[in-house]
């Protein structure tokens, strides 16, 4: 019996009813707010939407909850759920770009599988060893491109060299591949389809629906595929010192390039998704590994049915892929440091520097992991013998798998991580910004603050309140495995890879939190946090008994159907989150992007009356507007308000002084967004309509949008 201090009576264990009802009433307590959101944003919502938009929602919903009858059996409603998405992509027009993107994922795995043939790491189980050949294959192609692109030869010649070089070279492999998934097709037993496999295909075939329509986000359209549009136009990978963004580490922006040559910015978005699938497919087979098939099918659902995670799929964003390389990474680094293995060290250094050259804010998850493996491998359990060698295995593959990218910034700029670290390095492209006249570049704006308490706070705010820490996000966008870790460690407290990922996950939140307390930047972490969050659920409906139990089994459908309604509504590009008129044939792709981005018609115009060689000044002025930065559909180049150079053409009051820094610029003509101009742009010479009156033509107006032709 346990005993307080001295004299003092000894404490009396918690009632049985108390440890019965705890877990329960805590999984009500933080599931609540995000039904309560689900609900609240559909009736706020709902009115503004067209009857055609909520009549596909209720039929999705509606299939949903067919499946709770448990009549209707898993194999009808997979071959349904296929013959659906290729329906899809045959009515879009997006079945050539989709094969062209399945080409790069096979590349891509071809690639990986000569790497796994040379590296040679233990025996890992087949779905995880092929999850890890996917992964490594897409930073081979990634370089492959990077190397065309400094060579001057993205062509599409080169690119389909790219595709079937690799292809060739592990036909073997390939082969391999192809007869272990007819085996397991013929090995699968027939079933009634649960409600999780149901809705995991309705979240599939939404995700589907938004990826095939063209890309119109605002970084997409900015420097994710506008900088490979300006690169296939030139035939290399040239600078565009306007473009902040191009002198970031851009490792997927390659690969998109390769999908691009072979089929336009349709193949690029779907590669995207595609990358969604395999970082799902990762979660499972890891967390099979580590734990359970129950556990990992719970991990895999709530990971992809995440908001912020499901819409990455939909958008040609990388941090989906900056998680493939990170989860896979820590998984990599727990086997080398409980093995001793070096190859197996090598895969997760390489990894994880993939990972980095994606997203230079990836170090935040990375640098756990690789302390980790240093600190492991210096205690006195560690493999003997192998300490030097793993620790120097997956650091040196970390350092060649990324050097590239600083390489080639060093060169560029004088700065190998610009625009970070500026006062160090203080490269001339990146000078001492504003932030007071120049909100849009302040990171203050993020998070709770710096201190413990802040700290403690953040896994709330985070869950019910994500505004606070990203510009794009509202409310539950980033779900709530956070507040379910505590789940995993109550439950699995003497599991060492509970131990770990808890490890791994918490020391990035705490130097997320201290640095750049933006979203996005924690999501590589989330598919530990996931897999955490599935572990203490799985553990709770198996041991709780009675309430907590039944609970505990019913959070991940809930999770699920609550999340659908904040992905649809509450993400960027509400209006268009389900544009299934563009996924049944209904629009065109022309006429969507004409609704949606009000710099595609003017660009268009400009494009048709004075061809690819016009230069454009895109002028608007309101921080994070989502159309001032189109450089995927632009004639030719275009340079917008985020340039360094406009940000000294706002403060010329003098028009004769505006016309003659323009012309020097070598511009055509000027955009101008009137509904988004900020208080501070007010005043400057090329907002003036006396201005354009005296030195241009009016092309273009529509709802506040100009376009003027310099004369």
């Amino acid at each position: 019996m346990a005993h307080g201090p001295a004299g003092a009576p000894p404490r009396a264990p918690p009632s049985p009813l108390i440890r019965r009802l705890a877990p329960a009433l805590y999984l009500c307590l933080i599931l609540a707010p995000v039904i309560a959101q689900a609900l609240l944003t559909i009736g706020q919502s709902a009115p503004r939407l067209p009857w055609t938009t909520l009549a596909t929602v209720a039929v999705l919903l509606g299939l949903m909850l067919l499946t709770l009858t448990r009549a209707v059996g898993r194999v009808p409603i997979l071959i349904a759920a296929l013959a659906a998405g290729l329906g899809i992509l045959i009515l879009s027009g997006a079945l050539i770009a989709a094969a062209a993107a399945a080409a790069v994922m096979i590349a891509a795995f071809a690639g990986g599988s000569i790497l796994i043939r040379l590296l040679r790491p233990a025996e890992l189980p087949p779905a995880e060893d092929a999850v890890y050949r996917f992964a490594l294959g897409l930073g081979v192609t990634s370089y492959a491109m990077l190397a065309l692109g400094l060579s001057g030869l993205l062509l599409p010649w080169a690119a389909v060299l790219v595709i079937a070089v690799p292809v060739v070279l592990a036909r073997g492999d390939l082969m391999t591949a192809a007869g272990i998934l007819r085996r397991l097709a013929r090995l699968h037993k027939p079933g009634p389809a649960g409600p999780m496999l149901a809705a995991g295909i309705v979240w599939a075939i939404v995700v589907l629906v938004a990826a095939v329509a063209p890309e119109v986000s605002y970084d997409s359209t900015s420097y994710h595929l506008g900088l490979p549009r300006v690169w296939i136009d030139a035939g290399r990978m040239v600078d565009v010192p306007e473009q902040l963004q191009s002198y970031y580490y851009l490792a997927a922006e390659m690969n998109f390039t390769l999908a691009m040559l072979l089929a336009g910015p349709a193949a690029a978005k779907l590669l995207s998704f595609l990358s969604l699938a395999l970082a799902v497919a990762a979660v499972y087979v890891v967390a099979r590994s580590m734990f359970s098939s129950r556990a990992a099918a719970v991990a895999a659902a709530l990971f992809a049915t995440t908001p912020a995670i499901a819409w990455q799929g939909t958008t040609t964003y990388v941090d989906v892929s900056a998680t493939l390389y990170v989860f896979l990474g820590s998984a990599a680094a727990l086997r080398a440091t409980r093995s001793g293995d070096a190859r197996l060290a090598i895969l997760a250094g390489a990894l994880l520097g993939l990972a980095v050259a994606t997203k230079l804010t990836a170090l935040l998850a990375v640098a756990p992991i690789l302390a980790f493996v240093a600190v492991r491998m210096l205690l006195p359990d560690a493999a003997r013998g192998r300490r030097a060698a793993v620790v120097a295995a997956s650091g040196l593959a970390f350092a060649a798998a990324l050097a590239p990218w600083p390489i080639l910034r060093y060169i560029q700029t004088g700065n190998p991580v610009f625009p970070l670290l500026n006062g160090i390095f203080r490269s001339p492209l990146w000078p001492q910004i504003d932030v007071v006249s120049n909100p849009a570049y302040s990171l203050d704006r993020f998070g709770l603050g710096k201190d413990p308490a802040a700290i403690l706070a953040t896994p709330l705010a985070l869950s019910y309140a994500a505004e606070r820490f990203d510009d794009a996000a509202l409310g539950a966008g980033f779900g709530i495995a956070l507040l379910l870790l505590p789940l995993a460690l109550i439950g699995r407290r003497g599991s060492a890879e509970v131990r770990y990922l808890a490890l791994i996950s918490v020391s990035a939140l705490v130097i997320w939190v201290l640095s750049v307390p933006y979203a996005r930047y924690l999501l590589p972490v989330f598919g530990a946090l996931t897999v955490l969050a599935a572990v203490g659920l799985d553990d709770l409906s198996r041991s709780a008994g009675g309430l907590a139990a039944r609970i505990a089994s019913s959070v991940p459908a809930l999770l699920m159907a609550a999340s659908l309604p904040l992905v649809l509504f509450m993400l960027p590009g509400a209006s268009a989150r389900i544009p299934y008129e563009v996924a049944l044939g209904l629009e065109t792709r022309e006429a969507y992007l004409s609704r949606l981005l009000p710099t595609y018609d003017p660009l268009r115009l400009v494009a048709s009356s004075t061809g690819a060689g016009s230069n454009v000044l895109l002028l608007s002025f309101h921080a994070g507007s989502s159309d001032d930065e189109d450089r995927l559909y632009a004639p030719g180049r275009v340079e917008t308000v985020a340039s360094l150079w406009t940000q000294d053409l706002i403060r010329i009051r003098d028009h004769a002084a505006a016309l003659s820094a323009i012309r020097d610029r070598g511009f055509t003509h000027v955009y101008v967004n009137r509904r988004l101009v900020d208080a501070w742009a007010r005043g400057a010479a090329m907002l003036d309509p006396a201005f354009f009156r005296e030195h241009a033509t009016l092309e273009y107006e529509k709802g506040g949008v100009e376009l003027h032709r310099l004369r």
